[in-house]
């Protein structure tokens, strides 16, 4: 299930992927489904994992998002899922955007193209957060 209409239409393209999208309010600047349908659809259900994505993670603030209407919706996605993985490249380290989304202890892993500074690297590690930095898996 997604409320992302590219991630949707790109995984439509294989046919051995079912692709369900939750519906409501179609977002052209984040390409996203917000508001109360695509709430009450995430609400109803419940993942192995989310896969989102963020415009900042700090230490003082966590994960944040520019737009309340997306931190409405990851926040259930991270509330309905047993894991939830974080793809974020550097550029977003030590940003805080408009809306709170959760707190570092709600990431199960942090997939990234270079590793976070040791401030952060020490704070997501002790929240027993698993980085992945993709440059270092060949």
């Amino acid at each position: 299930m997604t409320n992302s209409l590219n991630i949707a239409l790109e995984l439509s393209q294989n046919p051995n992927i079912h692709v369900t999208c939750t519906g409501g309010n179609a977002d052209g600047d984040f390409y996203s489904l917000t508001g109360s349908v695509a709430e009450r659809a995430l609400s109803a259900h419940y993942f192995d994992v989310a896969v989102i994505g963020v415009s900042g993670i700090s230490l003082e603030a966590g994960l944040t998002v520019s737009s309340q209407a997306n931190a409405a919706v990851l926040s259930i996605m991270i509330e309905h899922s047993r894991r939830c993985i974080v793809v974020a490249d550097h550029s977003k380290f030590g940003q805080v955007c408009f809306a709170h989304l959760a707190p570092l202890h709600q990431i199960s892993t942090l997939v990234t193209d270079i590793r976070p500074n040791p401030a952060l690297y020490d704070e997501l590690r002790s929240a027993q957060v698993n980085i992945i930095v993709a440059d270092e898996l060949h």
